[in-house]
């Protein structure tokens, strides 16, 4: 049996923590699993106030990536670690077999990343019950921390309470770095990686038609939809993740 090396990558406000489930999984399948905590998320020490661009936030991935040497690993990024590992894959294509997006943001290869997020926000963004600090660091980036009903409505409606318990106790302040986005060059090299999509039928955050226009968009080599599984769907289905993991894996990597 084939083993592979995979590198998950959080989504905004939250940390390695949240693919306990899924890593548990891998390992137990044999496969090597590697966890990074982005700056001022999980048990990275630093504090938001003291990030200042996206490109200080990704800084622990591209760090990590810059250690493999000759290695090639699979990213797997959920939610808005979709731009994190999109500029890992651009910055070092070379140890990319493939990468993961979960519900993810999937920016393509001719505009800038924050082209997506754009896209996105097109309706308005309703975050609930979140605190919002708009210029909370001197590069005007602006600060989000989500509200515990926006996480229980929006995020987490089909996942096991103790899971949203573990959120909400461990949730971070973040950014979307929407401003830094869209002054990114377009990530050109890594329109050459080979990508796959994992679409939750049930993500109320990254909505259906959002999801579909990203890969209409810029096309991966597949999209698995996973019936009943919500925006985080490494906990409301971490056995679909799990299996379609490795079917992209034996396809692709």
């Amino acid at each position: 049996m084939s083993t592979w090396h995979f590198v998950l990558v959080h989504g905004a406000g939250h940390g390695s923590w949240e693919w306990y489930k899924v890593a548990t999984l891998l390992q137990d399948a044999n496969h090597k699993v590697s966890f990074v905590n982005l700056e001022a998320s999980g048990i990275n020490t630093i504090q938001f106030k003291d990030v200042m661009s996206f490109e200080e936030y990704t800084k622990p991935l591209m760090e990590f990536m810059r250690g493999l040497k000759q290695e090639k690993v699979i990213l797997v990024g959920h939610s808005f670690g979709g731009f994190s590992i999109a500029k890992a894959m651009d910055k070092f294509p070379e140890n990319v077999s493939l990468g993961v997006f979960i519900n993810a943001y999937m920016p393509d290869a001719t505009h800038p990343p924050g082209y997506v997020l754009d896209k996105a926000n097109e309706g308005g963004a309703d975050y609930g019950d979140s605190t919002i600090i708009p210029q909370l660091i001197p590069s005007g980036q602006t600060g989000i921390l989500f509200g515990p009903k926006f996480l229980k409505t929006m995020l987490y409606q089909l996942s096991p309470e103790q899971d949203y318990t573990l959120a909400r106790t461990l949730i971070r302040m973040t950014s979307f770095f929407q401003k830094d986005l869209e002054n990114e060059q377009p990530y050109s090299a890594y329109g050459a990686v080979k990508r796959a999509f994992i679409r939750g039928k049930e993500d109320k955050c990254l909505v259906e038609n959002f999801q579909i226009w990203q890969i209409d968009n810029f096309p991966p080599k597949e999209v698995i939809v996973l019936e009943n599984t919500d925006h985080e769907a490494m906990f409301s289905n971490p056995q679909g993740v799990y299996k379609a993991l490795l079917e992209f894996a034996k396809k692709y990597a």
